[in-house]
């Protein structure tokens, strides 16, 4: 009796399953400038979210050029807070370029905004407990709505325009460092309006920052794939 040829079944390929293009994403870069006006790079800034939603929540800093899922992997530990809180000592893998998690809080009456770096960390070989940078002439996105002749609502979102180029930026310090990823918001509240010093920047003369990307209009994979997440996958 002949025998049947032998058929190998061919793997299954699944579609990778993506969200709407209803998220948002921006990096902004960060730089010390030296007298003769060269700069260089200390960290970037990364946000996503919903496009149309409130202040995003997914706010992390990076070494340049860094995706932000490094930072995520530098999770600071309860022996990095009592290191610092006990000795006022911060490991060097907590190093600014090594990353963590940030905040960006909007101040009306200064007409700025303030950007929480929470450590500890160590920044210019200085340890701290976080770096808060305010930034001036920064602007967020702008929510349309418009109603379509069938009576339903139509929503859109915009990235405000910022001026091309490098923008001002003051450098402070605070010992303050929440437990990870529970910041307190009426502690740094309390902590900003109490004043904070400022950080040290010799040799150089001033901190500055710039747009780096600004992106609306995302999927779920596009954020995963642009921060170095590696999802979701089938």
């Amino acid at each position: 009796m002949a025998k049947h040829p032998h058929h190998t079944r061919s793997p299954q390929v699944h579609a990778r399953s993506c969200s709407p293009p209803a998220l948002g994403s921006e990096a902004l870069g960060f730089y010390l400038v030296s007298k003769d006006g060269e700069h260089e790079p200390v960290c970037d800034i990364h946000s996503f979210g919903a496009s149309l939603g409130d202040a995003w929540h997914n706010v992390m800093y990076t070494g340049p050029g860094q995706k932000s899922l490094t930072a995520v992997k530098n999770k600071r530990t309860v022996k990095d807070g009592s290191l610092f809180q006990f000795k006022h000592v911060v490991a060097d893998r907590n190093d600014i370029a090594n990353g963590g998690l940030a905040k960006m809080i909007h101040s009306k009456k200064r007409k700025s905004y303030d950007i929480w770096l929470f450590g500890p960390l160590l920044f210019q070989g200085t340890p701290y407990g976080s770096i808060v940078f305010e930034i001036f002439g920064y602007s967020d996105r702008t929510v349309y709505s418009r109603r379509l002749k069938n009576g339903d609502m139509e929503w859109s979102a915009k990235f405000n325009d910022i001026p091309a180029g490098f923008h001002r930026c003051k450098v402070f310090q605070t010992d303050y460092f929440p437990d990870w990823g529970n910041e307190d918001m009426i502690a740094l509240r309390a902590l900003r309006a109490n004043g904070l010093a400022a950080v040290p920047l010799h040799p150089h003369v001033r901190a500055e920052w710039t747009v780096l990307s600004r992106i609306i209009g995302q999927t779920n994979c596009d954020i995963y794939d642009q921060e170095g997440w590696g999802g979701p996958h089938p």
